[in-house]
């Protein structure tokens, strides 16, 4: 055997040691980074589950949702101007606003958030607000002992409800939403995108870096894949409410915008209709009072609360009974009363027991041939309509 093949040999060897622990140290890292990787995903799903726990989805959406730095608008004011208490109802009622523009933007809508007593009121319109003007806009309050709230009345504590009866004429602490001019664009909008990048970038870096084993301290190496953690987080919250929304068990959002320009119009109706009682005028009445339904029956529907089915179908009997009161006969208003009052029944409690009774209890009111059995419908009616409301089957 010559040299040459001796250093062949050996130089075949030492390859074939070189590959071997080539292999074993691969297989080591292969090992080391699953055991690393799995204990950021095992720190992920914590997160995400404590997160759902503590602030719940609604929470979270509302941190990423508010900028971190707000702008403010130094043109606006904002006054609390008095309560008026509801006529009708006990422990509610309206707290009126003048905005005050003291600029030359011509506005065209605005959302701001109120601090009073410590509650905070959304503030919005979506009418034309002049340069130098003012202009009034009320807020419906109710305090939060009664059982049944007036649908979209801003919920407050008892004591809360008494200290804002006595306002008068307050300057209010406020937030600025956002405020579009009459050219479509935003004077101010305050969102979340500075937060949401804050977060986000710097986390998707450092964590990228942590996956990409560029760092060869195992300590550092964690640390920056624990970094990463919030985008993993936030990742797994989207599939988590997607799976939800798709399997129909996510909990209903609301659109913001039609929702609000619903409550604009139920508030302006309403303002309508008090006025239209006051001076006698029956038509308006009747006019305002459907303009009412088919916005609370709108505002049910932005709050998932109803069918748009249903909704369309309450709406239509609404404008019926409108009619019905402005130039129908007797016999035609008490089929349009009771058929408004089944498709009310169908919108917020369909194919219950409750259902059944309302309905039962408005057919015998039709057909009520004296006071005592119209009053008598009237409170089997009423019984069954807080079962609805209720829940109760």
């Amino acid at each position: 055997m010559c040299v040459c093949d001796c250093v062949d040999e050996s130089g075949e060897t030492l390859f074939f040691i070189y590959i071997y622990f080539s292999e074993v140290y691969y297989e080591n890292q292969k090992s080391r980074c699953k055991k690393e990787n799995f204990i950021v995903a095992v720190s992920s799903v914590v997160l995400v589950v404590l997160l759902f726990i503590i602030f719940g989805l609604n929470g979270i959406e509302n941190f990423f949702s508010q900028p971190i730095v707000w702008k403010e608008a130094d043109y606006i004011t904002i006054n609390a101007a008095n309560f008026v208490p509801d006529s009708y109802k006990e422990n509610c009622g309206k707290l009126n606003f003048f905005i005050v523009n003291e600029s030359s933007n011509s506005i065209s809508s605005y959302d701001f958030l109120a601090d009073i007593c410590g509650e905070e009121f959304k503030i919005s319109s979506y009418n034309n607000l002049e340069p130098y003007s003012i202009a009034d806009v009320s807020v419906d309050i109710a305090s939060n002992e009664i059982t049944y709230k007036p649908l979209g009345s801003n919920v407050v504590s008892k004591a809360n409800f008494e200290k804002i009866k006595n306002i008068k004429g307050e300057n209010v602490k406020f937030k600025t939403v956002d405020i579009m001019s009459t050219d479509g664009k935003y004077l101010i909008n305050n969102n979340g995108m500075q937060r949401i990048v804050a977060i986000f970038a710097p986390s998707f870096v450092l964590g990228l870096v942590g996956f990409l084993e560029i760092i060869k301290t195992k300590w550092l190496r964690m640390f920056f894949k624990f970094c990463g953690m919030p985008v993993v987080a936030v990742f797994s919250i989207f599939m988590i409410c997607g799976y939800l929304a798709n399997a129909g068990l996510a909990p209903k959002t609301t659109s913001n915008t039609n929702a609000n320009v619903a409550k604009q119009r139920y508030s302006a109706a309403a303002n309508r209709k008090r006025g239209a009682v006051a001076r006698g005028d029956k038509n308006a009445e009747a006019l305002a009072q459907r303009e009412m339904d088919k916005a609370m029956a709108d505002m049910m529907r932005e709050n998932g609360k109803v069918s748009a089915a249903s909704a369309q179908k309450f709406k239509n009997a609404a404008s019926n009974y409108a009619g019905a009161r402005m130039s129908g006969t007797k016999d035609a208003l008490a089929s349009a009363t009771h058929n408004r009052e089944v498709a009310f029944a169908d919108m917020i409690s369909p194919n219950t027991d409750a259902n059944r009774k309302f309905k039962e209890a408005s057919n015998a009111k039709r057909g009520a041939h004296s006071k005592d059995l119209e009053a008598s419908a009237q409170k089997k009616m009423d019984d069954a309509l807080a079962d609805m409301l209720s829940g109760k089957n």
